[in-house]
């Protein structure tokens, strides 16, 4: 918490702080602040150690933990506190009302718009500018995070196909299916489209002598749209290609009618899959253990050393009472 994450809050009018400390703060340079963070963390590991050693009763030990737990939270706000969001005018109360009433029950499904057209920013409510689709429950293509995927910067750089691919809503149908080697030869010749789709070699070649074919009348609409799951109904009057413009990322199964079939990165970051004749019924699923696994993992190991630490103080209050 005091590694101070890099924002553009100096950019913002209502932040003037007002004391020698805060202003401190903002004239560190990165390394400075991760330095100072770390040695504050060393000097809280240090207290706690001290405390684990020396306390003799269980009610001291308790009571000094909360003390130090209280004091490393005031501290991190302070450290922080120009470097998340600090606007004297807003009031947390009226704010959270005002996002109550912009927060949908449940997730709604998408608006049928471009992804070029489904903005993130701006809700009219003091002080929440940045990620508003995490109230609205709205896909977005401009919201802000530190963690990138590689193939989402590939996607980024080629911003001709990018801005092509963002003109189709999040779900799609298309018959256009080239691969990466036809690509450069498509920027050349001008030929870049929004429903054109390109794959890896290993990908296209499934799909070379597939004969494919869309018609306007052909639909891919969106049954139920959550988290880690999308139903899309999914009407077409040849085999063709359907794509959701959902980051491609290990742990997504994609079923249609009930049977497991296999996706296919396209466009260097999302899913797409090989539709045939019909209606159908196409289930994303999103399912990763190794998360699950992780945090019984944590908890499991947090739990243990919990458990251990009162074994500890408990026995040695017992070894002092009998002597």
């Amino acid at each position: 918490s005091y590694a101070f994450a890099r924002t553009d809050i100096h950019n913002l009018t209502f932040l003037k702080p007002h004391d020698t400390f805060q202003k401190l703060l903002i004239a560190l340079s990165l390394p400075e602040r991760v330095c100072i963070g770390g040695t504050v963390q060393l000097m809280f590991l240090l207290i706690f150690l001290i405390i684990l050693l020396k306390t003799t009763d269980s009610r001291s030990f308790f009571r000094n933990i909360i003390f130090l737990f209280i004091l490393d939270l005031f501290i991190s706000v302070q450290m922080n506190i120009n470097y998340t969001v600090v606007d004297p005018v807003v009031d947390p109360i009226r704010t959270e009302q005002a996002l109550e009433a912009i927060t949908p029950k449940g997730f709604p499904l998408p608006k049928r718009t471009t992804m070029l057209n489904a903005r993130n920013e701006g809700t009219g409510i003091p002080g929440i500018w940045r990620n508003v689709s995490n109230f609205t429950k709205e896909p977005a293509v401009d919201g802000y995070t530190s963690i990138w995927l590689n193939d989402y910067l590939r996607l980024d750089k080629d911003t001709l196909l990018s801005k092509k691919v963002l003109d189709n809503p999040i779900v799609y149908l298309s018959s256009s299916v080239f691969s990466f080697a036809d690509l450069s030869i498509h920027k050349m010749e001008g030929q870049i489209k929004k429903e054109n789709i390109y794959f890896d070699k290993e990908d296209y070649s499934h799909l070379h002598d597939v004969q494919l074919s869309h018609e306007k009348t052909d639909t891919a609409v969106f049954l139920t749209f959550g988290p880690n799951t999308f139903r899309i109904n999914v009407i077409s009057s040849g085999d063709q290609i359907l794509t959701l413009l959902q980051s491609a990322y290990k742990g997504w199964h994609v079923a249609v009618n009930g049977q497991d079939v296999k996706w296919m990165k396209s466009n260097y970051l999302f899913m797409s899959v090989l539709i045939p004749k019909g209606k159908y019924e196409v289930v994303f699923q999103y399912e990763n253990p190794a998360i699950k696994y992780g945090f019984i993992t944590a908890t499991a190991t947090l739990l243990i050393v919990m458990t251990a630490i009162l074994y500890i103080t408990s026995r040695r209050n017992r070894e002092l009472i009998h002597q």
